[in-house]
């Protein structure tokens, strides 16, 4: 008989497997076609694929860090190539995709970075009706605090492309009613160089944040 640790392994995989397949086969059509654009009767059945198996909770709140990383990676690529399909289901996904910074294992934040940049580029609708000040700014600010959770030889070199395209209204929202417009940028810094204390022997590292700085 399985185990139950056996069993949850072996989900995971099954999980792994048919997200990989839904972000290669829309990758691969677009590589042998650079016309080929998917159809909404297409964009329909990923929608409901997605809400039926509540991608966000199951997929994005997995157990399993490697089937998070292949959900935020799948997200970031349909945001990229086919962002109806996004759309169409952010009000479900919203809270997982802005709220990632939550994130504990250095294996998802490649992934996470490319996502929600993507997303502010592509698709900035995704903000609305959040508070960054709740689901993101104190969860984004612990990230920096625990030296990224390991990832930052290359999340360090990812916090500007992120910062620098978060919308507007996001921005907005994040000064309103704080004592100062320097608020966020200042606790940013704070929290990054709370990050680095424990890299002080890591020139790489230390390099890395300079450069953010």
């Amino acid at each position: 008989l399985e185990s139950q640790e056996d069993i949850r392994d072996r989900h995971s995989r099954v999980l792994l497997t048919s997200i990989h397949c839904i972000v290669d086969t829309i990758e691969t059509l677009q590589a042998s076609d650079e016309e080929w654009s998917i159809e909404q009767e297409q964009v329909d059945v990923l929608i409901s694929m997605m809400r039926k198996c509540n991608f966000g909770k199951r997929m994005m709140g997995s157990r399993s860090p490697r089937v998070r990383q292949a959900a935020y990676h799948c997200a970031g690529r349909l945001a990229l190539n086919c962002r109806k399909v996004i759309i169409g289901c952010q009000n479900e996904l919203k809270k997982y995709i802005v709220g990632s910074f939550k994130e504990k294992d250095s294996l998802c934040y490649k992934s996470i970075f490319e996502m929600v940049i993507v997303v502010n580029k592509e698709i900035k609708s995704m903000w609305e009706d959040l508070n960054p000040k709740d689901i993101f700014w104190p969860s984004f600010y612990r990230f920096l605090r625990m030296s990224c959770y390991g990832s930052e030889t290359f999340s360090y070199l990812a916090l500007m492309p992120l910062l620098s395209t978060m919308p507007t209204q996001v921005w907005r929202r994040s000064l309103d009613g704080g004592d100062s417009k320097w608020e966020v940028l200042l606790e940013t810094l704070k929290n990054l160089l709370a990050g680095t204390k424990g890299n002080f022997t890591n020139d790489k590292v230390l390099r890395m944040a300079g450069q953010c700085i």
